[in-house]
């Protein structure tokens, strides 16, 4: 067996491993996740349990005013962030697939942090029309062909120290040999924000690939 084999029969259960051994974010999430994974379509792309905790444990260091996300999908990623919320903090989330919007709207209401989050059914750039705020936290996990247009436009809507991350920059591996137009894009973005001189960054290698940017 090469060792590109082994990675690929234990990475599975590494993140499995990782999950067990990671504090739980509460019987709510655990059930929106279990919900999300067997009976939604396009269930296999939640961030995961590890990403959200890694999303709580940023943003209570950070403490952030106003977080925004893109890609809702139905609430999960989204309910890790209100959760580590300060009670007057802000989280306005984006998406236009409504797979999985009622459901997200559902578990807003049953989670106790709801009146954080804003849910916005609107792409991007819409949103970013929007926004008369500076942007303290963002976590993208939208159409990854457009991560680099995504990249410019949130620089202008946010501030030194601000922090963004990115989803799935890993790409399932096929960066390391990208043959196919949303690979080769997010293989060329992950060697572009080295050189972006405008922030500084960490590519982690967390489920798909997180992409830990900070604006200086």
């Amino acid at each position: 067996m090469s060792d590109g084999d082994s990675v690929k029969v234990f990475y599975p259960q590494l993140c499995d491993y990782a999950t067990k051994t990671s504090c739980s974010a509460g019987t709510l999430l655990d059930d929106l996740w279990r919900l999300t994974r067997h009976h939604i379509h396009g269930g296999h792309m939640l961030c995961g349990p590890v990403v959200g905790r890694f999303l709580q444990l940023i943003i209570r260091l950070q403490k952030p005013s106003l977080c925004f996300e893109l890609g809702t999908f139905t609430g999960y990623s989204a309910l890790h962030i209100a959760q580590a919320l300060s009670t007057d903090a802000k989280l306005i989330t984006c998406e236009r697939n409504p797979i999985g919007v009622e459901i997200a709207k559902d578990y807003f209401q049953r989670s106790g942090v709801g009146h954080k989050i804003d849910l916005w059914f609107m792409d991007f750039f819409e949103a970013m029309n929007q926004i008369d705020t500076p942007i303290d936290f963002a976590f993208i996990d939208g159409n990854k062909r457009a991560y680099p247009d995504y990249h410019e436009a949130l620089l202008k809507n946010m501030r030194s120290g601000s922090v963004i991350m990115y989803d799935n920059t890993l790409f399932n591996g096929a960066v390391l040999d990208p043959n196919d137009a949303p690979s080769k894009v997010i293989n060329e973005f992950n060697h572009f924000l080295v050189n972006d001189t405008r922030v500084e960054n960490v590519h982690l290698t967390i489920m798909d690939g997180l992409q830990l940017v900070q604006i200086k």
